[in-house]
């Protein structure tokens, strides 16, 4: 899978101090990236490093949580230095002055004479301060820094499920959701918020109830108060009239929200959505793919992502996607919070003979069937009976040459 020339790329992530991550850097390639690695490494807060990063919105809420450690005093970052196509347009109220790309990192273009032949590229950054506030800024060559427009960050155009919550949101109405971007108008949420205030709601209130409501309209009237009273839909601080609208689907003849549905179907959903809405879809963000899916289903998302043509990153604990992949890299997450691309050459073969060693907590590589026995049999005998509980897996790495191949990508 070739990179697409109309699509957003992230070249380089730096992240520092956020959550469970202390510090890393990472270039991660231009297409398809399938993130792995045992349990609490880091693989969810790298992607939603990403989605913080070009968030569509302001109003984003951080805790003590977000910080390394909770050590609030310091502050998190999160940088990436990205490719942008020429569609999108970088003059969002102030002036955006390129980097060049060098392979490893931006750097300030040159002054000569010779016409450089280095990619632009620009760099993002977004803060969580002391004070839990975030600030989101694009760092120019000439270290000035200047605001990170919302405008700008949803033309870029990150998508994708890092959490059930924003499988539900895309199915939903809300401000920039995948739905919205399909569906809206400037003007929808004016008419919809006008024809829900003309809802006569109250003509559905018991007789107590309206007679409660009367009696605070005379209250009202009589403290010189507005005392026309009804009811009706509003929105409040943070929450939209378009956060009341989703998908609905029949269901034996009745239709059922689709936030009601299966795990699976929601996740479908939403990137069926996505994929109408989104027709030039610059990064795609999906975490644990297997969420919900049959393993056919995770076949067939992994072969829609790699038509769609866009830089993807998908964590994942399912073999079968591993097994899945055609094109792109492999990554594998270590519990100290580094991530290192596996060689596919030296360990393709057993990545179909046995993907689960790439998922546990502590591989022990032996170099033929006998050893892999010899060792199982002191590990349940000596050490811990079940020591598959605990997420160490002792494998058969087929003979000394492939066993060679495979600690040398796993080093």
């Amino acid at each position: 899978m070739e990179a697409n020339n109309n699509s957003a790329r992230i070249l380089r992530l730096d992240i520092n101090r956020f959550r469970g991550i202390r510090e890393l850097s990472w270039l991660p390639d231009p297409t398809m990236n399938i993130i792995i690695g045992g349990g609490d490494t880091g693989k969810s807060t790298l992607l939603d490093a990403i989605a913080l990063l070009f968030s569509p919105t302001n109003s984003n809420a951080i805790s003590e949580h977000d910080y390394w450690l909770r050590e609030c005093e310091g502050e998190f970052s999160i940088t990436g230095v990205v490719e942008l196509p020429a569609s999108i347009d970088t003059c969002k109220g102030n002036l955006i002055w390129p980097w060049e790309w060098d392979g490893e990192d931006a750097v300030v273009q040159s002054l000569g004479d010779e016409i450089s032949t280095l990619p632009n590229v620009y760099k993002f950054r977004v803060t969580g301060n002391s004070e839990l506030e975030l600030l989101w800024e694009i760092i120019q060559p000439n270290d000035e820094i200047i605001n990170f427009p919302v405008s700008l960050r949803k033309e870029i155009g990150v998508v994708g499920l890092t959490s059930e919550e924003k499988s539900d949101r895309d199915l939903r109405l809300i401000y920039g959701s995948s739905l919205d971007k399909l569906v809206s108008d400037g003007a929808l949420r004016a008419k919809i918020g006008k024809k829900l205030a003309r809802s006569n709601i109250e003509s559905e209130l018991g007789e107590k109830g309206a007679g409660n409501l009367s009696a605070l309209e005379s209250i009202m009237e009589k403290s010189a108060l507005p005392y026309k009273l009804s009811l009706g839909l509003t929105s409040g601080k943070g929450v939209s009239i378009g956060s009341l609208i989703g998908l609905l689907a029949e269901k034996e003849g009745v239709a059922i929200p689709l936030t009601s549905w299966g795990s699976g179907t929601r996740r479908m959903t939403s990137l069926k959505i996505i994929s109408l809405s989104e027709a030039d879809s610059q990064i795609i963000l999906i975490d644990e793919i297997e969420r919900g899916l049959e393993p056919y289903r995770q076949r067939k998302l992994l072969k829609m992502l790699h038509q769609k043509n866009a830089q993807c990153f998908i964590s994942t604990h399912s073999p079968v996607t591993i097994k899945s992949i055609n094109n792109g890299k492999l990554w594998y997450m270590d519990f100290d919070e580094q991530i290192c691309e596996l060689n596919e050459k030296c360990i393709h073969q057993h990545l179909k003979k046995d993907p689960d060693m790439f998922f546990s907590k502590l591989p022990i590589l032996a170099e033929g069937a006998t050893e892999a026995g010899f060792l199982s049999y002191l590990l349940e005998k000596n050490i811990i009976h079940d020591y598959l509980d605990y997420g160490i897996s002792v494998s058969d790495a087929g003979g000394n040459e492939s066993a060679l191949g495979l600690l040398e990508s796993l080093s």
